[in-house]
């Protein structure tokens, strides 16, 4: 699921101001970095990244990226 191909097709997806969101439960530091790395190839741009905490189980990686950025870097 977490491929180039599969995060290119969601982003075709996303509208202008669309945002991509992705959780993930993240145990191993490269795990985190291969995803993160992944979203900024797509996206031209890193991930905005939010560690979540849990009482009630593991925590979790929330990975932010839309188009807007991207626009303003065309922009330029």
């Amino acid at each position: 699921m977490y491929t180039v191909d599969a995060i290119k097709s969601a982003k075709k997806l996303l509208l202008n101001d669309g945002l991509f969101v992705v959780k993930f439960q993240v145990d191993t530091p490269w795990i985190g970095g291969r995803l993160q790395g992944l979203l900024t190839m797509v996206f031209n741009q890193e991930p905005l990244q939010i560690q979540s905490a849990s009482q009630y189980g593991t925590p979790g990686r929330f990975f932010y990226r839309g188009l807007a950025a991207e626009a303003d870097q065309r922009i330029e």
